[in-house]
């Protein structure tokens, strides 16, 4: 059977919670009825105490190289707060971290 991801799912939501980790996003495809989905795998965040981050772990079959894929990736955290009294007349947005341009929205209802 080439639903290896079902199982790697199945180890980690059952041994990971007995390390102390916290799942909290989790969308698989077992929890979609239509069988063509059943290559398309799951998607998990986990957090835990004492860990900088969050742990995201993710699985798949690749159908085009006929493998099983597996992904580990630790990612910060970043908090956000309601932190502006008035609203601005544009705002800069820079896409992923190491943007040195950003793109300016200045429709105010895309602001708001």
């Amino acid at each position: 059977m080439w639903y290896r991801w079902e199982d790697i799912y199945g180890f980690y939501m059952n041994k990971l919670p007995s390390l102390g980790w916290k799942i909290e996003y989790v969308q698989s495809a077992l929890d979609d009825n239509d069988v063509e989905n059943d290559w398309s795998g799951f998607y998990s965040r986990w957090r835990k105490e004492g860990f900088d981050g969050e742990l995201w772990i993710s699985s798949n079959y690749n159908q085009f190289d006929e493998k099983t894929e597996v992904i580990f990736d630790k990612t910060p955290i970043y908090q956000s707060t309601s932190w502006i009294e008035e609203l601005p007349k544009n705002v800069c947005i820079y896409e992923n971290l190491n943007q040195e341009d950003c793109v300016v929205i200045e429709d105010k209802t895309k602001v708001k």
